[in-house]
Parts: structure tokens; C-alpha cells; sequence
């Protein structure tokens, strides 16, 4: 798996140059959480009685292509 860090070159006014780099581990963190969580709530939704399909439609919306909270899922 090939991993980037976000970085960011510096120049300071005497021509030193530096790179800085972000630490991501907390957000990759609360992203992996986040995707094992709607997993979780996808299976509970697609158990639920054909009554339910606003919900599915509801769920789709917010995490299907295109939506504003699209989550890729394994």
C-alpha cells in the first residue's frame, strides 16, 4: 500500500529551506472507525421490513457516489 503524507516546503527569508510534514494518524484513525461504523449500520438497514425503504434511500443519499459523506467501503 503506498501512503502519503501531506508535506509542505518552506523557504525562510535567509534560504533555508525545510519541509514540513502533517501527522494524519488520528484522522486516518477516525476515518477507518467511521467506514467500520457505516458498514455496520448498512447491514442493520438492509434487515429492516420493505417499509423502511425511505430510510435506504435516506442512508444511499448521504453515503452513495456523489454524496456529500461518500465512504468507499472494502
Amino acid at each position: 500500500m503506498i501512503s502519503s503524507v501531506p508535506n509542505h516546503p518552506v523557504e525562510l527569508c535567509d534560504g533555508t529551506r525545510y519541509v514540513t510534514y502533517e501527522d494524519v494518524t488520528e484522522e486516518r484513525r477516525v476515518c477507518a472507525v467511521l467506514v467500520g461504523e457505516i458498514a455496520r449500520l448498512r447491514k442493520k438497514v438492509d434487515c429492516f421490513p420493505a417499509g423502511s425503504a425511505r430510510w435506504k434511500k435516506y442512508c444511499r443519499r448521504l453515503t452513495g457516489p456523489g454524496a456529500l459523506y461518500s465512504v468507499s467501503l472494502p
